[in-house]
């Protein structure tokens, strides 16, 4: 079975990296080991050269990417290189890393400014992560359609277009769920967290 499995990956090796993508559709873990060989460096390292130097950054990164794209292997629509496709998702959750890294810095200056303190103190770390729930449960507050919106847009990080197209709608509604459920989730923070995000 072993030298079976080499003997494929030797010949999936070969091939070009959109017929690979045809058989991960189809399930083909080894295809998607191939792919993945085949590219965790070059994301990798693209993640380490755009983060100036995170190596644990990137190594999140590469999880992340891949794992995504074993889970969305059904519905790919991959209208460009395969690997321009890989980098976009790359560049996308490095932008929500880094977005994510300033929000919880931003709220957690402003829970010690409120405190009078100088350090992040252990009861610091547990408003935000109280704060962080609330965000979560609020979320969960929006109509079903607009939540699925939300969580795409702003978790699993697709583009509005790719939105509209994978839920087959508009991409002014795509937009209009967007809005919406951001002023939503503003004005339910600022009800419970109003002296912090005045």
């Amino acid at each position: 079975n072993r030298i079976f499995i080499i003997y494929i990956m030797n010949h999936y090796e070969q091939q070009k990296d959109i017929e690979l993508i045809d058989k991960i559709k189809d399930d083909n873990y080894v295809a998607f080991e191939v792919l993945f060989n085949r590219y965790k460096g070059k994301v990798f390292y693209f993640i380490v050269d755009v983060s100036c130097g995170d190596y644990y950054m990137a190594e999140e990164i590469v999880q992340q990417v891949f794992v995504k794209l074993w889970e969305i292997r059904k519905s790919l629509n991959i209208t460009r290189t395969v690997s321009a496709y890989l980098y976009t998702m790359a560049k996308n959750y490095f932008f929500n890393a880094v977005a994510q890294k300033c929000q919880e810095q931003i709220f957690l200056k402003r829970i010690l400014d409120e405190e009078g303190k100088k350090e992040v103190t252990v009861d610091s770390e547990v408003d935000f992560n109280l704060l962080w729930e609330d965000w979560e449960s609020i979320i969960e507050k929006l109509p079903p359609a607009r939540r699925n919106v939300y969580r795409m847009h702003y978790i699993e990080h697709f583009s509005q277009k790719d939105i509209a197209e994978r839920l087959n709608i508009s991409e002014n509604t795509v937009e209009a769920h967007i809005r919406l459920s951001n002023q939503f989730v503003k004005q339910n923070l600022r009800k419970r967290y109003d002296n912090l995000l005045n």
